[in-house]
């Protein structure tokens, strides 16, 4: 991190704040993807759900109910 950075004040900020701030770091991030590249693995997964999605369309759940589940396993 660079020297002008108080990592204690940015902890101290307000949530809202927070928030903001990683919005705009996402933000920042997402116009240099370029510059990240990807795991191995995740291209591997990613063409492993896609195959699967090909091979089964109607095999996924809509979001709502995935959603729903996963929040239930939270609970437990």
């Amino acid at each position: 991190m660079g020297e002008n950075i108080d990592t204690a004040q940015l902890i101290a900020l307000p949530v809202n704040e927070k928030l903001e701030l990683i919005e705009l770091l996402w933000d920042s991030i997402e116009r240099a993807r370029d510059a990240v590249a990807l795991p191995g693995w995740h291209l591997e997964e990613i063409d492993q759900r896609l195959k699967a999605h090909e091979a089964d369309p109607a095999g996924g759940a809509p979001w709502p109910d995935a959603r729903d589940r996963i929040l239930k396993r939270l609970e437990r």
